[in-house]
């Protein structure tokens, strides 16, 4: 990576005009996670050659990697005449739709997103997620039913995020074998002993309920105030 660095500021030095240089630095900067060095190249490689399409899509997924996504959703916009359905793109969008607290619209991402990639676990993980937050709570349990046909790496949070939905439906049992699920996942999450003790004790399960309480107390998990005390 040093050397390559090196190469690209010589090759700077000598071709100052060209910008595709500044944006393969930047790449390389950002695989050292050195993301200040790596926005100031690309945006000198945009002030070279305003709107090219290799320093936006760069510079966007850089953003979206530093959290400023505020100013990688202006560059994921830009992008979108270029690569309207690109999925990486459409899951940056979409993500940084839900870090500013803009769910609805990020919904509307990932419906372009699952329109074109119906199978795509991320997108339907995602979707489930803005939907959880803005209390549509079936629509949730049915995307996080569908990512589960096909998510390999988070089925934990998968079968947890679904739980919690269960929860806020009353659907107490559901809640109950997700959350058996997702500890084959995450034995040492404390939320999940929280949901299965919230869920047992709607069932009228009280030790089940306070066991559990107790094991997410000790695991680390804050319980609500008075909620130990109110499994009788």
């Amino acid at each position: 990576w040093k050397d390559t660095v090196t190469l690209f500021t010589q090759t700077i030095k000598h071709y100052p005009s060209a910008n595709i240089v500044y944006v393969n630095r930047a790449i390389e900067y950002q695989n050292r996670k050195q993301y200040d060095l790596a926005l100031r190249d690309l945006d000198t490689s945009d002030s070279i050659e305003p709107n090219h399409e290799g320093t936006i899509k760069a510079r966007g997924f850089l953003l979206f990697e530093m959290k400023k996504y505020a100013r990688a959703l202006e560059d994921f916009k830009w992008l979108q005449q270029i690569y309207p359905d690109e999925p990486k793109r459409l899951l940056m969008e979409g993500g940084s739709l839900v870090h500013l607290q803009r769910h609805q619209e990020a919904i509307g991402v990932y419906d372009r997103l699952l329109k074109k990639d119906s199978l795509n676990a991320q997108g339907l993980n995602d979707r489930a997620s803005a939907n959880f937050f803005l209390k549509n709570y079936p629509a949730a349990i049915n995307d996080f039913s569908k990512a589960l046909r096909f998510e390999k790496q988070k089925r934990g949070d998968c079968f947890k995020n679904r739980a919690a939905a269960y929860l806020m439906t009353a659907q107490y049992a559901k809640a109950i074998t997700d959350v058996d699920s997702a500890l084959v996942y995450q034995p040492k999450e404390g939320t999940l002993f929280y949901y299965r003790s919230a869920a047992a004790n709607k069932l009228g399960q009280k030790e089940p309920a306070r066991a559990d309480a107790v094991q997410a107390q000790n695991m680390g998990y804050m319980l609500p105030q008075g909620y130990l005390e109110g499994i009788k």
